[in-house]
């Protein structure tokens, strides 16, 4: 229902988890979360893990979508801002296909520049230091992007634990770079 409290987990706190909090974020929901480090985290603390089969819920509650597009960047909003100094694209991408064809102006962060090597999410401050040294500060608006929105849907997952503002571009390069009218580095 719409006062569930939702957690959200995947093998770590990669992508999976984060796109599926994207998606919730988007039909309104405000009460979801994603758990640190994922099953792999929670097996390592030794907490109780079960492979029963889950009881589907037997008294049925409804979910009433209140849509939200602020998560949802659109390839106009893009256009319209990836030049303006108070925004940041964010392109999750390889290293090796960003350095080849990227939006003017975005920086590469890979998805597992924002985890430890464990899984967890790094430190509010190792995150700090990170997007800083990037150029990336709290009072920009971030737009996150990579191929189809999936892996910068984590991006997006990171920038909102942060406080910032920001919105996941599902469209990605994908479609940024199937039309020839708009602009790329390097020309």
């Amino acid at each position: 229902s719409n006062k569930s409290k939702i957690i959200i987990y995947g093998i770590d706190t990669g992508y999976p988890p984060s796109r599926i909090f994207w998606a919730l974020e988007i039909l309104g929901h405000t009460d979801v979360h994603i758990l640190n480090g994922g099953y792999t985290s929670w097996k390592a603390a030794n907490y109780a893990v079960t492979t029963d089969t889950s009881r589907p819920v037997t008294d049925p509650v409804t979910f009433v979508v209140n849509l939200n597009e602020k998560p949802l960047a659109t390839k106009a909003y893009v256009i319209a801002n990836y030049n303006n100094p108070n925004f940041v694209v964010v392109d999750s991408r390889d290293a090796k296909d960003w350095i080849v064809k990227r939006i003017p102006g975005s920086i590469n962060i890979l998805t597992g520049d924002y985890l430890n090597t464990d899984g967890t999410v790094k430190s509010f401050a190792d995150l700090n230091t990170l997007l800083t040294s990037k150029g990336i500060t709290a009072e920009k608006t971030v737009i996150t992007h990579c191929y189809v929105g999936y892996r910068s849907s984590q991006a997006y997952f990171m920038y909102r634990l942060m406080g910032y503002t920001v919105s996941n571009y599902d469209g990605s390069s994908t479609e940024w770079f199937a039309d020839p009218s708009l602009p790329f580095e390097p020309k």
